[in-house]
């Protein structure tokens, strides 16, 4: 995929699918996705950002698969985590008011599972994206994309030899950030228009790609004229897509982020 005359592919593939998670529902025995959402850490805790109606669910199962990117061909992943521990002091915010908000979620994830997740992917510094929040945009162009996995793109779960397996598949969707309001309590909202390659289809809905990470990503022209990344920023979380046929990609935004969630995590764990 590009955006304008760059090739962004492995940019979004290191920057932002390393980070990027995907929910797999088990309770019925053949795995389905339920969500996205981001691998984060404070200074006191790591775990996984979401959006409230991506955790409300979680919360009523036993244990729940998490799925990183970018699957690499023959990867089996089987990570597992148990739900009660991820709820003991999870903080979730969902007013059920649709493309209003609020809907946020945070995860805490034990060490012991974070360093499996860790190992194949990368953690985001949220008390760092706070302080880049603050600071004015570098130089360079910029790339917006909003990421997590396609129920409409991922094919029923299939067996295969003695296991039942999910293909997830996941989209890193390059756009436009277009605007920007205050939803409830507020809460500021985002808003992505989709803008892909001229070669790549869009899905008809993006269900699943709720609670999964909204990027700025700025980079900059080499000599060779490759393009290297100056600076990443992480600007939201998606939980609500609009009607076609313009479909755009709403989300809690930095302020939403920084101004109210971090500071909850930082109350939660001192």
């Amino acid at each position: 995929m590009s955006s304008g005359h760059i090739d962004v592919g492995p940019i979004l593939d290191t920057q932002i699918g390393l980070s990027t998670v995907g929910f797999v529902d088990l309770s019925s025995g053949t795995p389905i996705p339920l969500g996205s959402g981001t691998l984060v850490k404070t200074r006191t805790v790591q775990g996984i950002l979401t959006c409230g109606h991506v955790a409300m669910p979680i919360a009523r199962q036993t244990e729940i698969g998490v799925v990183l990117f970018p699957i690499r061909k023959g990867d089996l992943q089987q990570i597992r985590l148990p739900v009660p521990d991820l709820m003991k002091k999870a903080i979730i915010w969902y007013d059920q008011q649709d493309d209003l908000g609020r809907d946020l979620a945070f995860l805490p994830v034990a060490d012991s599972h974070m360093s499996s997740l860790g190992a194949k992917g990368t953690i985001v510094d949220l008390d760092l994206q706070a302080s880049r929040a603050a600071q004015p945009d570098p130089d360079g162009k910029v790339i917006d994309a909003a990421a997590g996995v396609v129920g409409e793109m991922t094919p029923p779960a299939a067996q295969r030899e003695n296991r039942i397996v999910l293909a997830a598949e996941g989209l890193i969707n390059v756009g436009k950030f277009v605007a920007t309001s205050h939803g409830t309590a507020d809460f500021d909202l985002i808003r992505l228009d989709p803008r892909p390659s001229k070669d790549f289809t869009l899905p008809s809905t993006y269900g699943g790609m709720s609670g999964g990470g909204m990027w700025r990503i700025f980079v900059r022209e080499k000599q060779d004229g490759e393009y290297e990344v100056v600076e990443r920023r992480l600007v939201g979380v998606s939980f609500y897509e609009t009607a076609l046929p313009n479909r755009h990609i709403i989300g809690h935004g930095p302020d939403s982020l920084f101004r109210h969630l971090l500071p909850e995590i930082i109350q939660h764990w001192p």
